[in-house]
Formats: structure tokens, C-alpha cells, sequence
């Protein structure tokens, strides 16, 4: 057993009617409240329960000091009493906890005057790998003029967070603390001052989704990072998938070169937020020229496009890279050679999981754009693969996870122990 203190630095609060945190794929538990706490190194994510014997063991990340805990809801005044006194708190861990991830057994504020003991932390490399970085993005190769696996795989997994906890898009709610709680910890050491995030919205737009993006920065990069759509993320065919393929009529893209069409609905969708991203984009660089990338799935892959030719045709800023993940074919008439006359085409990397029908929408015309890389039956991953015929659509291949996981387990394998998967 050892005790670990923590003194927090910052922590917000949350409170729930009826939120549920998805444990794995079958089972998730409500809770009522949600106390993030921002230590130095640690991250404590404490979840007060009304039913504490439906909840899981208490754990510890076995690759980033992140620990989760789970209280019953009484407590909750108590902690908050604690929090505000600026208190430290104590965990106990059992270190030779079976499944790898030292166990917490007990997670308790520390009361004035009483004596913890504060070992080294635990500096065991997670299984079959090496010691992870300080942060997974110290990974990212912003000024990668190539494919860089790091990026592709970083991107997916900010690509997959962007949805967020059923779908909570609004930059005061759930979803907002939830993404920078759960992302400020791959960006960078929790030193580092220079990180930053931005939540965009567009309401009442593509039948009430809206545009939703995140813009988020380190001393070193800049990124854009576009929601999609999450109900064909949750493998639920819905009225999209209809409404992309059969009623997006093409719209001439006035602000690029004559003969471009896009799809009207994703060209209104990208117009309408992008002074906006445009103003972060420039405040997030603070006058320095940080790198900048772009990303998103589905929907959010098209805007992705839309977004990246529309920076570079204007002159606005160069962009160093774009990344998507299933996005459906975006524009037509002279669109792919838009991207090809603004030296575009090799930096946009494509991910297509087997047969995802989204990026299989027939929307005659219209064309894909970037270096395509296919993800087979297999697993495996082909890059710059060649243009395929049709296949059967799934929408199981749509998701978004899946596309993170399949990219984690085709990394080189010195990277693949340094970056965790999801």
C-alpha cells in the first residue's frame, strides 16, 4: 500500500439530474455529481454516486496520473468544504493491483494536523512498453511535410473526445469541462500555461446539429478540431445519412476559384463559423507563427475540407496539415483540382475503415479529396491506397472509436508504447 497527497490547484464542479458515465460498452452508472480536481501531477476525476455498490472499483490510469473515484453523494458537501479550505487530499493505493492500474482503496480529505507519508509515485512503466511521455501530444509532429503516424493517430483521438458525453455541445455545459479535462492532460505537462481551448457553436443549423468545433493550442500548435454527427457515430442509421446522399444540392463555393460546387448544407454549415475560427485561429498564435491543424469525422471531416481550402485560398494562414475520418465526398465540378492548384491534395490525409458507407454517400460529382489511407477487413492499414470500387456500406465502420483503435494498433511499435490507446 502508499499514500499519495495531492494539492489542487484548480477544480470546477458539475451537477447532475441523470447524467451516466459509460464504464465500458455495456455498462454505464448515473451520477449526481462531478468534482474535477487539477493537482500537480495529479488529475482527480471524483464521480458521487447515489448507489456506491453499482459503482466500479476506484482506479488509477496506468498512463497518465489520472485517478477516478467514486464517493457516495453525501460526502459531496464535505468535499467541497475541503476544496475550499484549500486542503489537501490523500489516496491510498494498492500498487500490486492485478489489472495494472494501481487500485484506489481509499480516497479521503486530509484534516488539519494529521500525518500522511508521501512516496516517490509509481514509475512503473505500463505493461509492454516503455514510460510514457510527460504528455502523448509531446508526440505530434507539427511540421510534419509528410504522413506523420503520431498526428494521424493524436487527431483521431481528439476527433473521437469532440463528441463528447451524450452529445452536450454548449461551451458552459458538461461537454466543455469534460473535453478540456479529458484533452488538457494528452496536450501537454500540467506546467505548461501556454495550453488553450475555445469551444465554437453554431446553433439551429443541418437540422439543429449545428456547427461545433474546438480550438485548442500549446506553445507549439495549433488545432481545429470539427464534431461530426453523433448519431451515425452511435451506429444509429439516421435521417443524415438520407439528407447528405439525396437533398444536398450543390453549391457553387463562392469564395474559391470559378467551377467549385460543395454540398449546400456543409457549405453553409463551414461559412458560418469561420470568421469565428478564423479570430481564435490568430488569437490561439498570439503572434507567433504555431503550426495548424485541422481534423474531424464525418461531417466534421467535410468541413474539415472545407475549412482547410478556404484558409489557404484566402491567404489567411497556411495550413500545415488536415487529417479526417470517414468524411463523405464534400465537393464536385472542379473541387479536387482546387485543392491540387493550392498544393493542398498531399497534405490532407484521408482515413477510410473498411467499408464505412459514409465516405460511399453516391453523391454523383462529387469526389474525394487527400492521400488515402484504407483500413482493410483485416485491420491492416494500406496507405495511399488506390481508388476502389463500392463495396457493401456498414455503418459499424463509421465509428469513430474504432477508427482511433485501428490506428493505435498499426503504429510503429516505439510509438505505439508511448502513445496510449483509448
Amino acid at each position: 500500500m502508499a499514500v499519495i497527497t495531492a494539492s489542487i490547484d484548480h477544480y470546477y464542479v458539475r451537477l447532475s439530474r441523470g447524467s451516466r458515465l459509460q464504464l465500458n460498452e455495456r455498462d454505464s452508472i448515473e451520477w449526481q455529481a462531478l468534482i474535477v480536481m487539477q493537482g500537480k501531477p495529479w488529475q482527480i476525476f471524483a464521480f458521487f454516486v447515489k448507489d456506491v455498490a453499482a459503482a466500479p472499483p476506484n482506479f488509477r490510469s496506468p498512463v497518465v496520473n489520472r485517478l477516478f473515484v467514486f464517493l457516495p453523494l453525501e460526502h459531496y458537501p464535505h468535499w467541497l468544504d475541503i476544496l475550499r479550505n484549500e486542503a489537501p487530499l490523500a489516496f491510498v493505493f494498492d500498487e500490486c493491483h492485478p489489472a495494472g492500474a494501481a487500485l484506489v482503496t481509499a480516497a479521503e480529505p486530509v484534516g488539519e494536523g494529521e500525518a500522511v507519508c508521501c512516496p516517490p509515485q509509481d514509475s512503473r512503466p505500463p505493461a509492454g512498453g516503455d514510460a510514457p511521455q510527460s504528455a502523448p501530444f509531446d508526440a505530434f509532429e507539427p511540421n510534419a511535410r509528410d504522413h506523420s503516424w503520431a498526428n494521424s493517430y493524436l487527431l483521431a483521438v481528439a476527433s473521437y473526445y469532440i463528441y463528447g458525453e451524450g452529445g452536450q455541445l454548449n461551451a458552459g455545459g458538461a461537454f466543455y469541462e469534460q473535453f478540456v479535462a479529458t484533452l488538457r492532460p494528452w496536450l501537454a505537462p500540467p506546467e505548461d500555461s501556454s495550453v488553450r481551448f475555445d469551444f465554437v457553436s453554431d446553433e439551429n443549423l443541418l437540422g439543429g446539429a449545428g456547427t461545433q468545433a474546438m480550438v485548442m493550442s500549446t506553445s507549439r500548435f495549433v488545432l481545429v478540431i470539427f464534431r461530426g454527427t453523433q448519431t451515425v457515430l452511435s451506429n444509429v442509421p439516421s435521417d443524415w445519412l438520407t439528407n447528405a446522399a439525396f437533398a444536398g444540392a450543390p453549391a457553387p463555393v463562392l469564395w474559391a476559384e470559378p467551377g467549385v460546387v460543395a454540398h449546400n448544407g456543409w457549405l453553409h454549415a463551414a461559412n458560418a463559423t469561420y470568421d469565428d475560427i478564423i479570430d481564435l485561429i490568430h488569437a490561439h498564435r498570439d503572434g507567433q507563427n504555431k503550426p495548424l491543424w485541422v481534423a474531424g469525422h464525418s461531417l466534421g471531416g467535410a468541413l474539415t475540407l472545407l475549412l482547410a481550402l478556404r484558409i489557404q485560398t484566402s491567404g489567411d494562414y497556411q495550413l500545415s496539415g488536415a487529417c479526417t475520418y470517414g468524411c463523405p465526398p464534400t465537393g464536385g465540378g472542379s473541387f479536387y483540382q482546387a485543392f491540387n492548384n493550392q498544393d493542398l491534395q498531399q497534405r490532407i490525409y484521408r482515413w477510410v475503415n473498411n467499408d464505412d458507407i459514409v465516405p460511399q454517400l453516391p453523391l454523383l460529382g462529387y469526389s474525394a479529396v487527400g492521400r488515402k489511407f484504407f483500413i482493410n477487413e483485416s485491420g491492416t492499414v494500406i496507405p495511399d491506397a488506390p481508388p476502389a470500387a463500392p463495396t457493401f456500406p456498414s455503418i459499424a465502420d463509421h465509428n469513430m472509436l474504432s477508427y482511433a483503435r485501428l490506428i493505435h494498433a498499426n503504429l510503429p511499435a516505439q510509438l505505439q508504447s508511448r502513445l496510449p490507446s483509448i
